[in-house]
Parts: C-alpha cells; structure tokens; sequence
C-alpha cells in the first residue's frame, strides 16, 4: 500500500509521526505487536482505514489469485485440446 502511494518508509513514518525502524519492522512482519495507535497512525498517513489496512490487501488478493488460477486452467485446457484435438478433456 505505501508503495502504492509512492511513499517511502521514511516518508510514511513523518506522516504517521512513527519512527522508520517501527515501520520497516512492521513491514517485515517481526513487530506483530504493534498498538493501535500505531496502526491508526499507519492508517491515517495512508489515508485509509484500520480495516483495510489489516485486511484490505487479504480481501483483494484472493479473487485475483483465483482468477489467476482460473485463466491457467483455461490456458492448459486449450493447450491439450489443441494437441489432441479429437480428445475429450475430463470435466468437460
């Protein structure tokens, strides 16, 4: 989300008022135990809520990892009915 945004640690850790050592801990997931006041901190300079900062990129990741998964079987289908074209494939 921060790159997203174009910020840099440093820059996010002026506007949320925290230091870059907090931030790059908490970016590298070995400060679990981070406040609320931090993660609202975070929140705010990121001009979001505690809700999707949490969970937001968990939410968006998982359609766009089952799309992804999607188009592969789709992509290998193809591929084998293209191969052996008078080959019924299974599931169909």
């Amino acid at each position: 989300m921060r790159t997203a945004l174009g910020f840099s640690q440093e820059v996010l850790a002026r506007k949320a008022g925290l230091s870059v050592y907090t931030v790059s801990k908490i970016e590298q997931e070995r400060s679990i135990k981070a406040s609320v006041f931090t993660v609202d901190a975070l929140a705010r300079a990121l001009d979001t809520t505690v809700d999707d900062l949490l969970h937001g990129s968990e939410r968006n990741q998982a359609p766009v990892e089952a799309q992804s998964a999607k188009q592969d079987n789709s992509a290998r289908s193809k591929r084998a009915q293209t191969a052996n074209p008078g080959r019924k494939q299974s599931g169909d």
